[in-house]
This record gives structure tokens, C-alpha cells and sequence, in this order.
């Protein structure tokens, strides 16, 4: 029973002595910013129209320089982004409405953004509550019709 008990110590102890030293973490530095305006490019829709003192006063504010990428009507823009997922052709993309979101989400094309202004949106426009997507304006849809034509 001696030689057992010694014989499974020095099995243990050669397997403690084979094991990797503990990992202490290092800190990665980040990367030094270059000097001069950052690039932002946004896709977005055909019909985007922004004002360019808007653009400018962004660019003034946040040294950096904006490009509009204009996409094709949204479905469009959609496929483009999806396509291009593994080389994003754009930083941004702007103008994914209710109808198509789901593919933007299931595409896994959008990161999470807990915005400062999430607190002002009501529950009932959030439609991702991972934030992936936040909404930026909404519409009402009016249908007109003549009573009178349906009833002859």
C-alpha cells in the first residue's frame, strides 16, 4: 500500500511540474490616433439629403471628414451592407426602416450603441433591445378613399 500511495504522489507531482505557468494579463496600449480629420463614411439611401452646414458643423466639431455613400433605394443599401460585411464599405449606415430590420439583425451587420438620448425614446419605437438599431423618426401612413366608390 506504501509503494501505491508514493508511486500516485510522483505521478501527481509530475503532473503538477508539466503544468503552464499561470497567464498574468497584459495591458494592450491602444493605438495613437494620426493626426489630422478621421474618416466617416455613412451609407445610406438615395433620397438622404442632409444639409451641408449640418456635415460641416459635424466635421468641425468631431475633426473629422464625412462621406456620404448613396446606396440605391434601402433594400439596396441593405444587400450592399450584408455583401460586403467581411469589408464594410461604410463605418454607419443610415436608413434601415421597421420592414427591413430584421435582415439588418439577422445579417449580424450591426454592433450594440447605448446612446446618451436612450432614455427620450419611447418603449414602443425600440425595436431592438440590444440597440443595434435605434430609431430616428417615425411616420404616420394616411389612406384616403371615397366611401362612394365602394358602395357601387
Amino acid at each position: 500500500m506504501k509503494r501505491v500511495i508514493v508511486f500516485a504522489l510522483t505521478g501527481l507531482l509530475a503532473l503538477v511540474g508539466c503544468a503552464p505557468a499561470p497567464v498574468t494579463p497584459t495591458e494592450v496600449p491602444m493605438p495613437t490616433p494620426m493626426p489630422g480629420p478621421r474618416a466617416l463614411r455613412v451609407m445610406t439611401h438615395d433620397s438622404f439629403d442632409i444639409g451641408e452646414e449640418t456635415i460641416a458643423a459635424f466635421e468641425e466639431q468631431y475633426d473629422a471628414k464625412v462621406e456620404i455613400l448613396q446606396s440605391g433605394d434601402a433594400g439596396v443599401m441593405l444587400n450592399q451592407a450584408i455583401l460586403s460585411a467581411d469589408n464594410p464599405l461604410a463605418d454607419v449606415i443610415y436608413g434601415v426602416d421597421n420592414t427591413i430590420l430584421s435582415r439588418a439583425l439577422e445579417a449580424g451587420i450591426l454592433v450594440p450603441y447605448n446612446s446618451p438620448l436612450l432614455d427620450e425614446i419611447p418603449d414602443s419605437l425600440e425595436l431592438d433591445n440590444q440597440h443595434r438599431a435605434l430609431p430616428v423618426d417615425y411616420g404616420n401612413v394616411c389612406l384616403n378613399y371615397d366611401k362612394g366608390w365602394f358602395a357601387d
